[in-house]
């Protein structure tokens, strides 16, 4: 079976919501090393550095909030009667650390020609024109230089955050995990989980329980990627993570990200004593709607085909804390459950006309699919719900 989580399991061990990370990002008070741009701190942690404030950053990101609340709100417009108003965006109401991200994503590929639309570059011209005074330059050409080189800051500075923000002292509510993993009559569990954090590895190694994460054994301070490791037959349980993790590093020469499994990030050694050098000292994750491009390069494309042969090869999955905001992966989920009539999830959610408010995907085929019995709802969460009933479940007939 395949239990399928998002970053709603991860609160009952005390990891901040979604909303609690951008509010920090905003307004907590944060600073980087100009001489090391990988360098982030909290402001009063500078650990002997001469650092800077990070007031412009959190400035320009203010104003991608500002810009994205505006078409939120404003969005659709249509005729009542003989006046005009806007319905606002149907899926979508706040803005988070992933929408700040990915138009830090879209700036920063803009700066490089790699982007291929005009609404990109208008979306670029109008933050140089609210960020001026952000901006050194006597020319819109010199302000854009600048522009790309704060907002490719502004986004190391997400990515540091949001690790940072993801390391928990205790795991809570993740039982049904090491129930599902002992369960002998579950031939194999796939795990795919949304979240950057750790929990469900600590979790499995804390229980002694062998899984397969695609890297392979330690070699000093570094695991490196292997895709042949989700083929052992030694280990029930495989995990697979199509966003990536706080613990991926990339590795100067190596082509995929590493997991760093060492003490000092800036003395990264193998085995040998050789020293390995961390290009970015931020983690190798995906954030925001930018990510369905990334799940075709590099280690996310090796991800997504593994999770691609997890659903042919599965009829059954467990959903829990998944908030349905992947347009690419919510289609990949309701295509496995067009494929075949023996293809059903068990989702766990306390109120689900939330994920149907929040997802045009699962709003066309929920009702459907509830009353064939191919959308099965329990209304708990994950810490909540029995193996008792899990089982239930997969052995459904």
């Amino acid at each position: 079976m395949i239990l399928f989580l998002g970053s709603g399991v991860s609160l009952a061990s005390g990891l901040p919501s979604v909303m609690t990370i951008t509010d920090q990002l905003l307004d907590g008070a944060y600073c980087y090393d100009p001489a090391d741009g990988g360098f982030f701190c909290a402001a009063g942690d500078a650990q002997g550095r001469r650092v800077k404030a990070l007031d412009d950053e959190q400035h320009l990101l203010k104003i991608f909030a500002k810009i994205d609340k505006h078409y939120l709100d404003t969005a659709a417009p249509y005729a009542s009667g003989t006046t005009f108003k806007r319905s606002g965006s149907i899926y979508r109401k706040v803005t988070t650390y992933e929408d700040l991200f990915q138009m830090c994503t879209q700036i920063k590929q803009n700066g490089l020609g790699l982007t291929e639309d005009a609404m990109t570059g208008a979306f670029v011209d109008k933050v140089e024109r609210d960020a001026e005074g952000l901006l050194d330059g006597d020319c819109v050409e010199a302000r854009l230089i600048a522009l790309y080189h704060l907002a490719s800051r502004a986004a190391g500075f997400i990515e540091w955050l949001v690790a940072k923000y993801l390391e928990a002292d205790a795991i809570n509510g993740l039982d049904l995990v090491v129930e599902l993993a002992r369960d002998p009559g579950i031939e194999r569990l796939d795990i795919i989980t949304l979240n950057h954090d750790t929990l469900v590895e600590q979790l499995l190694r804390q229980n002694d329980i062998p899984f397969a994460d695609g890297f392979g054994p330690a070699d000093g301070d570094l695991r490196f990627f292997d895709d042949s490791a989700y083929d052992t037959t030694s280990a029930k349980v495989r995990l697979l993570k199509p966003h990536g993790s706080v613990d991926w590093y990339r590795v100067r020469g190596a082509s995929y990200p590493a997991v760093f499994c060492g003490n000092n990030l800036y003395d990264c050694r193998l085995a040998s004593g050789v020293q390995k050098h961390i290009d970015i000292k931020t983690p190798a994750f995906l954030s925001g709607p930018g990510k369905i491009l990334t799940y075709n390069r590099g280690i996310f494309s090796e991800i997504f085909y593994r999770m691609h042969q997890s659903f042919r090869q599965h009829s059954s999955l467990v959903m829990s804390g998944y908030g349905w905001g992947d347009t690419a992966l919510n289609f990949r989920i309701i295509n496995w459950l067009d494929y075949s009539d023996k293809n059903a999830m068990m989702l766990l959610h306390r109120n689900p006309g939330e994920l149907i408010d929040r997802s045009m995907q699962l709003a066309e085929v929920y009702r459907a699919y509830v009353d064939k019995g191919r959308i099965n709802l329990s209304e708990t969460w994950l810490s909540e719900v029995n193996l008792a009933d899990v089982n239930r479940f997969i052995n459904r007939g």
